[in-house]
């Protein structure tokens, strides 16, 4: 009987090595240190890559707030009320002035049949948006629910006057009228649903009801068929107060997540473009204004050439090239403003240049030529440094004597006060 040999610790790795071995000794060695050296660095690269990869492939994942959120409401569509308003109280401690949470633990509690705590949640997302139509809705609706029907009255029209455009409103309106006697304006109210939800599962029903109370029997024999036949194509479909409450107010609302720009911004290149835009290459400067004087969305431009005078650039396809001869200024005068506009209603652009020593006005026809018309506008002792145009009576429209400009509002100098030009009028 051979006794059984205990195998060394190094011995089955000594064998392997032998056996993958070459004939030679020598290489023998040689591939043994590789196996030990491959050995040992093979499980470190397989470790670094999958360290690198599981960043590379892992989703960014939600914040808790918004975990909690898409929970919540994976309960609440379940029916999983329970689960449902423990997941929103974490929500909303979470972020108690969050609006979403709260309406969301309102709608839970109201599907659980707890309306003192819905109303006390619709109540603090009240207090978080006073103008909160969902809020209304289901404070009113759980009012409704402990009978509390003039409260309830109230509620839900609140909730109307914010956001009128929900029949489920109407209808739980309508049943608040009806508790409190007011027949007729529980009427108006399923009125109103049988225009815009003819296929209401109790609407019918309700009206029938009430027109047999006011004495319109025909009608409420009416309505009552209609109800049969509604009912007969809804056989089998829940019939309880959350069915008739259900509207948007009722669907949970998502964490509203804000998207963040890309860090890398978008990338903006300037290019100088100065020598293809104007034909030819000038002398151009401010100030300037742009005038579309043939009003055909092609704007131009009315600029300063050297210390010569004004020029009118027109605009041929996105090229600025002179239009008439050049307008000649004052020597010597250094002109700070130019203002555009109609000024006397007459379809014409018009263009006024303050200056420290003289100003000027000019009207510019549709096809381009410029008239000065300074002395015509009084402005001819005009000295200031700014100004801008204003339509101080709010009209746009000549005077019944006179063509009256807009007013001019001009800054003489730094020192001396605002003068305000109201009217100019042709002799």
């Amino acid at each position: 009987m051979r006794k059984s040999r205990r195998v060394k610790p190094g011995f089955l790795r000594s064998f392997i090595i032998r056996r993958f071995s070459w004939r030679s000794r020598s290489n023998s060695l040689i591939f043994g240190g590789m196996f030990k050296r491959q050995f040992w660095i093979v499980p470190g690269v397989a470790l670094f890559l999958l360290m690198v990869s599981i960043p590379a492939c892992s989703k960014k994942r939600a914040d808790p707030f918004t975990q909690l959120m898409t929970r919540g409401n994976g309960f609440y569509d379940k029916g999983d009320v329970t689960n449902a308003i423990a997941t929103y109280l974490d929500a909303t401690t979470i972020a108690p002035e969050s609006l979403d949470a709260r309406l969301n633990l309102a709608n839970a509690y109201l599907l659980a049949g707890d309306s003192t705590k819905a109303i006390e949640q619709a109540q603090q997302a009240l207090n978080l948006d006073h103008e909160s139509a969902a809020a209304y809705y289901l404070m009113g609706c759980a009012y409704l629910r402990l009978n509390q029907a003039e409260s309830a009255v109230k509620a839900l029209q609140q909730s109307q006057q914010i956001d009128p455009a929900i029949t489920a409103l109407n209808f739980q309106l309508g049943l608040a009228q009806d508790r409190l006697g007011n027949t007729e304006a529980a009427i108006a109210e399923f009125e109103k649903i049988t225009q815009f939800e003819p296929q209401h599962p109790s609407v019918h029903y309700q009206l029938s009801r009430l027109y047999q109370r006011t004495g319109r029997t025909a009608d409420a024999a009416q309505e009552m068929q209609k109800h049969q036949e509604v009912a007969a194509k809804n056989s089998g479909s829940p019939s309880n107060p959350a069915t008739f409450e259900r509207c948007k107010h009722t669907i949970p609302r998502i964490a509203f997540a804000l998207e963040q720009p890309n860090p890398r911004g978008v990338p903006v290149r300037f290019v100088e473009a100065t020598a293809s835009t104007f034909t030819p290459p000038s002398n151009y400067h401010g100030p300037m204004t742009v005038v579309d004087y043939n009003h055909d969305g092609r704007n131009g431009l009315f600029v300063m050439e050297g210390d010569k005078g004004f020029r009118l650039l027109s605009n041929n396809g996105g090229r600025f090239e002179p239009l008439g001869d050049l307008i000649p200024g004052k020597p010597g005068s250094t002109y700070r403003r130019v203002l555009a506009g109609d000024l006397n209603n007459d379809r014409s652009e018009d263009v006024i240049v303050l200056g420290d020593q003289a100003s000027h006005a000019f009207s510019i026809t549709t096809n381009g030529r410029v008239r000065e018309v300074t002395a015509m506008t009084g402005l001819k002792a005009l000295q200031a440094r700014d100004g801008l145009l204003a339509d101080l009576d709010f009209t746009g429209k000549p005077s019944q004597a006179c063509k009256v400009f807009s007013p001019v509002i001009a800054v003489t100098s730094r020192t001396r006060p605002l003068v305000v030009i109201l009217k100019a009028c042709d002799a």
